[in-house]
């Protein structure tokens, strides 16, 4: 997908393993520019498909790689988020140690 794509990533859509967000700034430069017909002509010409239950059309959030991506930035899940808050208090250094791990992931975004 990423040798189908190579010309548009970062212009027109990202790509990540099997996983392609299409964006534009407004739906109407979606529709005029046609990004969407351009990505899956490309992904076609490659002979690649892609399976229509797993699409998403028009949306102003999706959920990616664990994580929310808007028009505004990207940001925790928040299925993530509650289960972090639901986390036992630590008893040992141990238990601390593990928990920093996980505080430190969610912090990176």
């Amino acid at each position: 997908m990423e040798t189908a794509l190579r010309e548009l990533t970062w212009k027109t859509c990202l790509v990540y393993l099997e996983d392609i967000i299409v964006f534009g700034r407004t739906e109407e430069e979606h529709l005029e520019e046609q990004l969407l017909e351009e990505v899956l002509s490309r992904l076609r010409a490659m002979g690649l498909k892609v399976k229509p239950r797993k699409c998403q059309l028009m949306s102003q959030s999706v959920r990616y790689l664990g994580h929310i991506v808007t028009q505004h930035g990207i940001g925790t899940d928040q299925t993530k988020k509650t289960a972090s808050e639901q986390w036992p208090v630590p008893q040992c250094h141990q238990n601390l140690t593990v928990d920093w791990e996980h505080v430190s992931a969610i912090c990176r975004i």
